[in-house]
């Protein structure tokens, strides 16, 4: 959105955003007929997984720790960010994934943080998660995107699938909304 807004107001380029481009042609291809957005209803089938998409996060989420595990091996003195991210995407590569989901959040060394709007917004994280650590909360969605649509769910159902990352449940504090209905195959 703010890439498409900022394109648009761009002196030098000003093109509509792509999803505006196509509502204007299917105005002017058939104006009788109403144009709606059809996010909500999509993102609302996209919130349970079929067994083949739980299927297919569950080999994304091995390799992934395939990836972490092989990095963490090669790591040594000497050894920038970039090398350990290499050594992870091989895994990746090699275990049939077109790549990462998402560019590596590999920091070490003094200076892991050299952009300064980077390393405010690693400090906040940590101390949030210092202060949060008997906060009880669910991640966020997963699915066909690292960050997937919809916010937490009212309740959870079988096939949801979402993080849970350190810090979010302290062991032995999740809530109901987090255990309920919870089956080891879902």
């Amino acid at each position: 959105m703010a890439l498409a807004r900022a394109t648009a107001a761009d002196p030098w380029d000003g093109r509509a955003s792509r999803e505006k481009t196509f509502v204007a042609k299917l105005k002017a291809a058939a104006p009788a007929s109403p144009v709606r957005d059809l996010d909500p209803p999509i993102d609302a089938l996209r919130a349970i997984k079929s067994p083949r998409e739980i299927a297919v996060i569950r080999e994304a989420t091995r390799l992934a720790g395939l990836g972490i595990v092989e990095a963490m091996r090669d790591a040594r003195p000497g050894l920038v960010e970039y090398q350990l991210q290499a050594d992870a995407e091989l895994v990746f590569k090699d275990g049939g994934a077109y790549g990462p989901a998402y560019f590596a959040l590999i920091a070490a060394g003094p200076n892991p943080f050299t952009d300064r709007s980077i390393r405010a917004a690693a400090t906040q994280f940590v101390d949030g998660y210092r202060t949060r650590r008997d906060v009880t909360s669910l991640g966020h969605a997963v699915g066909m995107e690292v960050h997937d649509v919809g916010g937490p769910p009212a309740t959870l159902e079988p096939g949801m699938v979402f993080t849970m990352r350190a810090g979010d449940a302290a062991p032995g504090r999740a809530t109901r909304d987090q255990t309920r209905g919870h089956d080891p195959g879902h």
